[in-house]
């Protein structure tokens, strides 16, 4: 008897360690799966400010307001 209440008991134990597991490993792909989409979406606005940086309307419109100042 003592025996199979043990045994019972490891094996519970044994499945909600599994089931943390399980849980653990979901949540760090969630994460990682998070962290490209944030890379990639960073990426992307990176590459948009350097382009509005280099295009000439940008450049113009920045000599533009030197020459009349900031507040317009």
């Amino acid at each position: 008897m003592d025996l199979r209440l043990r045994l019972g008991e490891n094996l519970a134990r044994e499945r909600r360690i599994v089931d943390r597991l399980l849980g653990t490993e979901a949540a760090l792909a969630e994460m990682k799966r998070s962290d490209l989409e944030l890379r990639a979406r960073l990426d992307r606005y990176s590459r948009f400010h350097r382009d509005l940086e280099r295009s000439f309307v940008w450049r113009a419109i920045q000599f533009l307001r030197r020459l009349v100042g900031r507040a317009w």
